[in-house]
C-alpha cells in the first residue's frame, strides 16, 4: 500500500517512505522460539445473544449460569477478612457478647431459630424472617460505638424492586438497601439474599441461578455499581458472596444457626461499610434533580480532575454480561462549577486487565510511529482524539488515594490461599437412587458442596483496572447505520486505517462491527484499541480477546491452518511397477546371517529424528487475521441483515397486479427460497465454526452469494474476490511462517480498500438499506422496553426506552414474513423509521424484487447450493444469525 492514496479526493497526496517488515514469530533462542502463551479468543455469551432477551426470566437465568460454570471456592474466614468490608474482631466479639445477654443467643444457637429450617411448617419468608430482627439488633449493638449504617436488611419476597435501565421482574428473598432512598429500587441494594428451608439438589441450583442473576442485573442496572455481594441460605447452610468485573467467588457452606459469630460479622461489615465499600463508585454522582444524569470525574495522570456530565448512553451493551470489561459509552459536556459548557465529547467507562497498556497511551504511541508528516495527518483523521484518561482512584478509609482495582482494592492486596479450588456452578445431578428427603437435612448441602468442587487445579486471579477515557469525537458504531452505502464507505476506509496501523507495527486484535466508528463528518474511527499490540511484543495474558462473530478462523482455532510444505508432492509414492512387485511377492527372505548391520545411532549427538525437525513456531495473531475479521465486518451486513431498498421505478407494478398470477406465484417461491438460503448461510457463516473455515478455504463460492438479495449482486461479486484473495494472501504467508510480518497483508488490506472505494464511487448501493439494528442486539422490543417475538412488536421510535429506536429481528429469525406477500412484516413503527431514513427518495418499497427472469438464472443456482452445506430447508427458521456487536 505504497504510496498511499487517501480516501478523500482533496487535499495532498501522502506517501511513505518504505516501510521495515516487523517479524511476528517470536525470536529463536537455541533450539526452540521463545515462549508464547497466546491470548484465550473469545466465546460468545448467550447473554449478549437475541434470543437472551426473548426468553422467560427462568431461561435467562439458565443461560446467565452457562456462561459463568465456576467460581473460586474460599472458606468463609477467608472471605470476610479479604472481601468484607473491614471489621475490627473486639467489634465482632463485643456484639456477639452483648447478643447472648439480650438472651438472642442461646447456647450457642440464634434463639429465634430454635430448630432448622428444614423443620419448619411455615412458609419460607416466616421461617427466615427472624433474620431482619438479628440484623436490627446487630446494627443497634454495633451503633454504641458512635457508627451510623448506611443500609438496613429487609425481607420482601413478593414485591419486585424498580428497574430504571433493565427491565427485571425477579424478586429476591431479601437484601441490604440503602435507608434513605425513593422507593425500593434495584440501584439502591448492596447485598441479595436467597432463602430455601431444604438443601436438595434443586433448592441448591435454584439459589445459585438466582444469585447470580441478582448479581448480574444489580451491575447491569446501575453504572455506578463496582462490586456486589449476596449471601443464599439453604436449611442451615449458609454461602457469602462476592462479585467483581474480574471474578466470582463463593465461600464454603457454615451452619448460621449454630456459628452466629459469622453471622454476625459479616452483617456489622455490610451495615457499617461506607459507600465505596457497599460497591458505589463516588466518582459518579447523580444529579438530585435528574438521577439518570450523572457528573462523572476523570483524573488523569498528572492528578488533575475533570468532570463531565452525562447527556445519553451511547453504549452500554457490554454491561450485559457479569464477568468482563463491563465497558458503557456516554455523550458528556464538560461540567465546572456546577455549569456545562463547551462542545459534546464521549466517555468511555471500562475495566481491563490491570497489566495492559491503556488506550490512551497506545493512541499516543500510534501517533508517534515513525510515519512521514502527511501520514499523522491521516491518523488523526481516522482515530480517535483523547481529551483526557486515566484510572479511577479510590478513598480508604484513612484517606489514602488509590486506583480502583479488583485486586489490590477489593481484596485489600491478599492472595488466594493455597488451597483455593474451582466451584462448579452447574451441579452435577444427583445420585439415581430415592432417599427420605429428612435424612438429608443435617450435612446433606455440605456433601453436595463437596461434590461440585472441581479437582485441584491452579487458579489464576487476574486483576482488573477501572479506566476512564474521554474523546473528543462523538461517534456512532457502524453496526448501528441502516445506509449500505455509507457503511461500505465507512468500512472502505477503516481498511485504509487498519493497514496504517499495520505499517507502524501494531495489531488491532479485536475489529468488529461495534469497534468501526462514524464520526459527524462521516469518516472512519478505528476505536476500542485495549486490546492492540506491537507485534514484536511477547508479553502473556491469558484473558479472552477478540469478538466472536468476527473472529479471524486460525484465531479460533489457535493454529496456523493454511501453511503448506515447501513440495506438496514430496510425499507421493514412485511410480509402480507390476512385474518389480510380482518379483518381490515370490522372492525368498535371506537367512538371518545374511542381514546386514543395523546402523548405529549416536543419540547423544541429538541427530534423531526427532531433533533433526525444525522446532514448531508457536501460533501468534497477525496482520492478516485483523483483515479477516474485517472481512467478516463486510460480510456480516448483507447476509445476516434484511435488505430495504427504494425502488420507485417500479412504483407502477401494482396496476397490474392481478396479471399473470403464476408468473406471480414463482417470484414469491423462489423469493422463499432466497431467504431460506441466506438464513442458512447466516447461520453457517457466525455460528457454525467448522462450516466457516470451509467457505473461507474453498476454492469457488459464487453460488453462495446468489442467496443475497438480487440488489446486491455487485456487492456479492465484490465478497467473493475478497475471501479469494484473502485465502491467496494467507497461503502465500504461510509458506514461510517465520517470515510473517507486518506487511504481510498490506498487499489484501489494500485491494478491500480499492475495491469498497469502487462500490462507492460506482453508486450501487445507493438508496438501499437495512433494517435498524440496536447496539444492544438484534430483537424487537414493546413499548413498555419488553422483549417479544421477532416480527410481532408493537413500537416506534419515539415511545422505545431512552427514546433508543426499534430493535431489528436478525433475518434468521423465524416468523419474519407474512405469507401472502414479498414484504417483512413490520410494524408502524418500523415503517415510520425507514421511512423516516429515505425522505429524501420518492417512495419506499420494503424488501421489493424485481423480476427474477430479468436478473440471473435463479433456480439453477439454488439447486446448487440449496441446502447450504447440510442445513436443510425445513430448518433454516430455526437458525439464529444475529450479530454479536463488538
Amino acid at each position: 500500500m505504497r504510496p498511499i492514496t487517501p480516501p478523500s479526493a482533496g487535499g495532498s497526496q501522502p506517501t511513505s517512505s518504505p516501510a521495515i517488515p516487523r517479524p511476528v514469530t517470536p525470536p529463536l533462542i537455541g533450539d526452540h522460539y521463545a515462549r508464547v502463551v497466546p491470548d484465550t479468543p473469545s466465546v460468545a455469551k448467550k447473554a449478549h445473544e437475541p434470543e437472551f432477551f426473548l426468553e422467560n426470566l427462568e431461561k435467562q437465568r439458565l443461560s446467565l449460569l452457562e456462561d459463568n460454570e465456576k467460581a473460586v471456592l474460599v472458606s468463609p474466614e477467608y472471605f470476610l477478612n479479604t472481601h468484607a468490608p473491614r471489621v475490627n474482631d473486639q467489634d465482632v466479639s463485643m456484639v456477639v457478647s452483648k447478643l447472648v445477654a439480650a438472651g438472642l443467643i442461646v447456647n450457642g444457637r440464634w434463639r429465634d431459630f430454635p430448630q432448622d429450617p428444614a423443620k419448619s411448617s411455615e412458609t419460607e419468608a416466616r421461617t427466615f424472617m427472624p433474620l431482619v430482627d438479628i440484623a436490627k439488633a446487630v446494627a443497634d449493638f454495633g451503633a454504641a460505638s458512635g457508627k451510623t449504617s448506611l443500609v438496613q436488611f429487609e425481607s420482601n419476597p413478593n414485591s419486585t424492586p424498580r428497574s430504571i435501565d433493565r427491565n427485571d421482574l425477579s424478586r429476591p428473598d431479601g437484601y441490604f438497601i440503602l435507608r434513605v432512598r425513593n422507593g425500593t429500587r434495584w440501584r439502591d441494594i448492596a447485598v441479595t439474599a436467597e432463602f430455601k428451608l431444604r438443601a436438595g439438589y434443586g433448592e441448591i441450583l435454584d439459589n445459585i441461578k438466582k444469585m447470580l442473576w441478582s448479581i448480574f442485573h444489580c451491575n447491569r442496572e446501575d453504572a455506578r455499581k463496582r462490586l456486589s455481594f449476596g449471601f443464599t441460605i439453604e436449611n442451615t447452610g449458609m454461602r457469602y458472596w462476592f462479585y467483581s468485573h474480574g471474578d466470582l467467588y463463593v465461600t464454603e457452606s457454615f451452619d448460621f444457626i449454630t456459628r452466629p459469630e459469622l453471622l454476625v460479622h459479616f452483617f456489622l461489615a455490610i451495615m457499617f461499610a461506607s459507600e465505596e465499600e457497599l460497591g458505589w463508585d463516588i466518582t459518579m454522582k447523580r444529579l438530585k434533580a435528574n438521577p439518570d444524569v450523572m457528573d462523572i470525574t476523570v483524573r488523569s495522570a498528572d492528578g488533575a480532575e475533570s468532570v463531565f456530565r452525562t447527556v445519553k448512553i451511547l453504549s452500554d451493551f457490554r454491561a450485559d454480561a457479569l464477568l468482563g470489561r463491563g465497558t458503557r459509552v456516554w455523550e458528556v459536556v464538560r461540567v465546572m462549577n456546577g455549569k456545562t459548557y463547551g462542545k459534546h465529547l464521549a466517555l468511555k467507562d471500562v475495566w481491563i486487565e490491570a497489566d495492559r497498556p491503556r488506550e490512551g497511551d497506545i493512541l499516543s504511541t500510534l501517533r508517534m510511529s515513525d510515519q512521514p508528516g502527511e501520514l499523522q495527518n491521516v491518523f488523526n483523521k481516522f482515530f480517535l482524539t483523547v481529551a483526557c484518561h486515566g484510572d479511577v482512584f479510590v478513598q480508604d478509609r484513612g484517606g489514602r488515594l488509590q486506583p480502583d482495582d479488583t485486586r489490590a482494592v477489593m481484596m485489600r492486596g491478599h492472595d488466594l490461599p493455597e488451597d483455593a479450588q474451582v466451584f462448579n456452578l452447574l451441579l452435577p445431578p444427583p445420585p439415581n437412587k430415592r432417599s427420605d428427603p429428612s435424612k438429608t437435612v443435617t450435612g446433606y448441602h455440605r456433601g453436595l458442596g463437596i461434590t461440585r468442587v472441581v479437582p485441584k487445579t491452579p487458579i489464576r486471579v487476574h486483576p482488573k483496572r477501572h479506566y476512564r477515557i474521554v474523546f473528543n469525537e462523538v461517534c456512532k458504531a457502524v453496526h448501528d447505520e441502516t445506509s449500505l452505502e455509507v457503511i461500505f464507505n465507512v468500512l472502505g476506509q477503516a481498511c485504509y486505517a487498519l493497514n496504517l496501523m499495520h505499517l507502524a507495527g501494531w495489531i488491532h486484535r479485536d475489529i468488529s462491527t461495534g469497534n468501526i466508528l462514524i464520526d459527524a463528518n462521516g469518516n472512519a474511527r478505528l476505536a476500542d484499541l485495549e486490546y492492540a499490540k506491537r507485534l514484536e511484543d511477547n508479553s502473556i495474558h491469558v484473558v479472552r480477546t477478540g469478538t466472536a462473530d468476527f473472529m479471524s478462523i486460525e484465531v479460533d482455532h489457535q493454529r496456523y491452518l493454511f501453511s503448506l510444505e515447501e513440495d506438496p508432492t514430496r510425499h507421493l509414492p514412485p511410480k509402480a511397477d507390476p512385474e518389480a512387485d510380482y518379483k518381490l511377492l515370490i522372492s525368498t527372505p535371506p537367512d538371518d546371517n545374511a542381514l546386514p548391520e543395523p546402523p548405529t545411532q549416536n543419540r547423544s549427538s541429538g541427530e534423531s529424528l526427532a531433533k533433526q525437525k525444525s522446532p514448531p513456531i508457536p501460533f501468534r495473531h497477525n496482520t492478516l487475521h485483523d483483515v479477516e475479521s474485517m472481512f467478516w465486518c463486510l460480510t456480516i451486513f448483507p447476509v445476516d441483515r434484511e435488505v430495504v431498498c427504494n425502488d420507485s421505478d417500479n412504483d407502477n407494478d401494482n396496476d397490474n397486479d392481478n396479471d399473470n398470477d403464476e408468473e406471480k406465484q414463482k417470484e414469491k417461491e423462489n423469493e422463499e427460497k432466497r431467504r431460506a438460503a441466506q438464513r442458512a448461510l447466516a447461520g453457517m457463516l457466525f455460528y457454525d465454526k467448522l462450516r466457516r473455515r470451509q467457505f473461507l478455504e474453498e476454492a469457488d463460492c459464487t453460488s453462495y452469494w446468489v442467496c443475497l438479495h438480487p440488489s446486491l449482486s455487485a456487492l456479492g461479486e465484490t465478497l467473493e474476490k475478497i475471501r479469494l484473495m484473502l485465502g491467496a494472501a494467507y497461503r502465500a504467508a504461510e509458506k514461510n511462517l517465520s517470515a510473517i510480518s507486518n506487511l504481510s497483508a498490506e498487499d489484501t488490506c489494500s485491494f478491500i480498500f480499492r475495491s469498497l472505494i469502487t462500490l462507492r464511487n460506482t453508486r450501487v448501493l445507493k438508496d438501499i438499506f437495512i433494517l435498524p439494528k440496536d447496539s444492544t442486539q438484534g430483537m424487537m422490543v414493546n413499548s413498555n422496553g419488553k422483549a417479544t417475538e421477532a416480527g410481532h412488536a408493537d413500537h416506534s421510535a419515539s415511545d422505545t426506552p431512552n427514546g433508543k429506536r426499534p430493535r431489528e429481528c436478525s433475518l434468521a429469525t423465524p416468523g419474519r414474513y407474512d405469507g401472502d406477500s414479498k414484504k417483512p412484516k413490520l410494524s408502524p413503527g418500523d415503517i415510520s423509521w425507514i421511512q423516516k431514513l429515505a425522505s429524501t427518495t420518492k417512495s419506499t418499497r420494503i424488501g421489493r424484487l424485481p423480476t427474477v427472469s430479468g436478473k440471473f438464472k435463479y433456480e439453477e443456482d439454488w439447486q446448487v447450493r440449496q441446502d447450504i452445506r447440510g442445513y436443510p430447508p425445513s430448518a433454516v427458521g430455526t437458525l439464529h444469525a444475529g450479530s454479536n456487536p463488538g
